[in-house]
């Protein structure tokens, strides 16, 4: 096991809290639902293969995490596929359901992604986060960016009744391809640079690096939802 569950206090406080939030949608919603902890040992290393050297931190975060060939340390996340944070743009959503429109298919909330962080704003074009490296959120939290997000058919998924269809993978395959037809992408993995900061909503997003896939000027956007 990886988690450990808190117990029923932690669960009854999280229950209230969806129940100030959201009334009793939210507390149907929240039912039977339980919160747990990560235990020792169950941290995983990012895959070092789409690791930028900026990313490696100077000392472990935590016992066993492997060492780079720099001498730096690899960053770890724990309770997901292979990244600590998901990036993604209301831009490119917005362009993904015009395309899914186009082909008679009904759109998908951006809840549909998963993302830990939105960004948006009038500057922004749809997928041009392809082609960030390197962020800035607010006064001080800064991310690498390191790889396409590939999606599995829990995209298809709508969270709300559990009802599956083909969108967004069927129009996601026609412009998202990686190439060799076995994944498309839409979000951006990235990985924290240094310790604990804070963002919030509304914050400023400034682009610090960019790859040689996209070219332009883009000014500013900002956090849509963290």
């Amino acid at each position: 096991a990886r988690v450990a569950d808190v117990g029923d206090a932690a669960a009854r406080v999280m229950a209230d809290a969806v129940r100030r939030a959201a009334g009793d949608d939210g507390a149907r919603t929240a039912a039977g639902a339980r919160v747990v902890c990560f235990l020792p040992g169950a941290e995983l290393p990012v895959n070092r293969r789409y690791l930028p050297v900026e990313a490696l931190v100077p000392a472990p975060p935590l016992a066993g995490v492997l060492r780079h060939g720099t001498g730096a340390f690899v960053p770890w996340t724990v309770l997901n596929d292979g990244f600590p944070v998901l990036i993604a743009s209301e831009a490119s959503l917005a362009d993904l359901n015009r395309r899914i429109e186009k082909r008679g298919g009904k759109v998908v909330p951006m809840a549909r992604f998963r993302p830990n962080i939105v960004v948006s704003g009038p500057a922004l074009e749809a997928f041009e986060e392809d082609g960030w490296r390197t962020i800035a959120i607010g006064d001080s939290a800064i991310f690498h960016l390191v790889k396409g997000c590939p999606r599995c058919i829990m995209s298809c998924t709508d969270q709300t009744d559990g009802e599956r269809g083909q969108e967004p993978l069927a129009t996601l395959k026609e412009f998202r391809s990686g190439g060799d037809g076995a994944n498309v992408y839409f979000a951006i993995n990235a990985v924290p640079a240094g310790g604990a900061a804070e963002i919030k909503v509304g914050d400023p997003v400034r682009v610090l690096r960019r790859g040689a896939r996209r070219s332009g000027t883009f000014g500013m956007s900002r956090l849509s939802s963290v």
